[in-house]
C-alpha cells in the first residue's frame, strides 16, 4: 500500500481460461476514493502470458510505481520451459490513472547471469526510487545459497543494472532473498535456512548505500540467544521503517513448538542496530504450537502488523493478524 493506491498479488489467477489448472497469473490495483472505498483500477497480467510463471506471486508499490514479481518466468531465454530463471515488471501511474509497463527486469539487467531456477523476483519490494529483488535459489555466491540485488531508478528515470548484495554466510539452501525489505539508505536480507548460530536458525544481513551509491554490509544479526528452539528461521520475514526493523522467526519455542516471534531493532546513533524487544503476542496466540506466528511482518512509523498464518482463530489454520502502536521512546 502506498498513499491511496494498494497492490495485490493472484500468481495462480487461470484469467479466465477454459483451463481451471491454468496458473498464468495477475496483480490488481486498487484506488481508494474520496469515500474511503477501494475501487480496482485495473488487472495487470503479464504480456507474453505463460503458464506458472508465478506472475504476482510477489508485488510492491510505492509512489507511482508498482513491482511485480515472476519468479518462473524467462524473459530472456528462448525455447524455455523449466528455466525458472524469473522476472519482475515495473509499472508506473500517471496523473490520470493510466498505468504502463516501462521495465522487464531479468537477466540482462544483472551484472551476472542468473542460473536454471534461481528465482528471480520471489520477492520484491519498492521504496522511492529503489528497488530491492530476492533470487532465493540463486547461485552466484555458492549453489542455491540465494542471492539479493537493488535498483536504482536514475535522474533521467532509467531503472540502473542491479547490485549483487553479498551474503555474509555462503551457504547452499540457506534461503538467502527469501525476505527482502528497504527504507531509504537501508536494506535487509533474509537468509531464514543459514546455520547460525545453529542449523537452520537464519540470519539477517543489513546493508547502508554510501554517499556513491555503493551497499556496504554493516551487520549481521542472529536470533538473541534467550529464545529457544530448533531451527528457528530467523529472518523467514523482514520490514524497515527508518530507523526500525522487524525480524520474523516462525520456529522459536516459546511456550510450544513453532509459535514463533518478532524481534524489534532500532538504529542508534553510531548506526548500529540494536535489539530492543521482542513483540508480546496475545495470551491465545502464545500457547497454540505450529502457528508460526511471524511468517509476514510489516512496519510503518510507530505502527506495526504481524501475521499468524495457520493460528487457529476462528477455525483451523484460518489465521491471525496482530496491530501495534509504538510509543515515542
Amino acid at each position: 500500500i502506498s498513499g491511496n493506491y494498494c497492490v495485490v498479488g493472484a500468481f495462480t489467477d487461470n484469467n479466465e481460461c477454459t483451463t481451471p489448472t491454468a496458473d498464468f497469473g495477475s496483480a490488481y490495483i486498487f484506488k481508494r476514493n474520496k469515500k474511503g472505498e477501494w475501487k480496482e483500477l485495473i488487472k495487470l497480467t503479464q504480456p507474453t502470458e505463460q503458464l506458472e510463471d508465478g506472475f504476482g506471486f510477489s508485488v510492491s508499490i510505492s509512489g507511482c510505481y508498482v513491482a511485480v514479481g515472476a519468479p518462473s518466468a524467462e524473459p530472456d531465454c528462448t525455447d524455455c520451459t523449466t528455466a525458472n530463471f524469473g522476472a519482475v515488471f515495473i509499472y508506473e501511474i500517471d496523473k490520470d490513472d493510466n498505468v504502463t509497463l516501462i521495465k522487464t527486469l531479468g537477466d540482462s539487467d544483472l551484472p551476472e547471469s542468473l542460473t536454471v531456477g534461481a528465482r528471480f523476483g520471489y520477492i520484491v519490494q519498492l521504496s522511492d526510487n529503489y528497488l530491492i529483488v530476492g533470487a532465493v535459489l540463486g547461485d552466484i555466491n555458492c549453489t542455491n545459497s540465494g542471492d539479493a540485488y537493488v535498483f536504482e531508478r536514475n535522474g533521467d528515470g532509467v531503472w540502473e543494472k542491479g547490485k549483487n548484495l553479498t551474503p555474509s554466510i555462503l551457504e547452499g539452501g540457506g534461503g538467502y532473498g527469501s525476505a527482502v525489505a528497504i527504507s531509504g539508505n537501508y536494506c535487509a536480507v533474509g537468509g531464514s535456512f543459514i546455520d547460525s548460530p545453529g542449523s537452520g536458525d537464519g540470519i539477517v544481513d543489513v546493508f547502508e548505500r554510501n554517499s556513491v551509491g555503493v551497499w556496504n554490509r554493516v551487520t549481521t544479526l542472529t536470533v538473541p540467544s534467550n529464545y529457544d528452539g530448533t531451527s528457528v528461521q530467523f529472518g523467514n520475514s523482514v520490514s524497515l521503517s527508518g530507523n526500525y526493523l522487524l525480524v520474523g522467526a516462525t520456529n522459536t519455542d516459546c511456550t510450544a513448538a513453532n509459535t514463533g516471534e518478532v524481534f524489534f531493532y532500532s538504529r542508534d546513533e553510531g548506526g548500529g542496530w540494536t535489539f530492543r524487544t521482542a513483540l508480546t503476542k496475545p495470551d491465545y496466540a502464545e500457547t497454540q504450537a505450529n502457528s508460526f506466528f511471524g511468517d509476514a511482518c510489516a512496519i510503518s512509523g510507530n505502527f506495526a502488523v504481524v501475521g499468524s498464518e495457520l493460528y487457529d482463530s476462528p477455525a483451523t489454520d484460518s489465521g491471525l493478524a496482530v496491530f501495534y502502536q509504538g510509543n515515542k521512546d
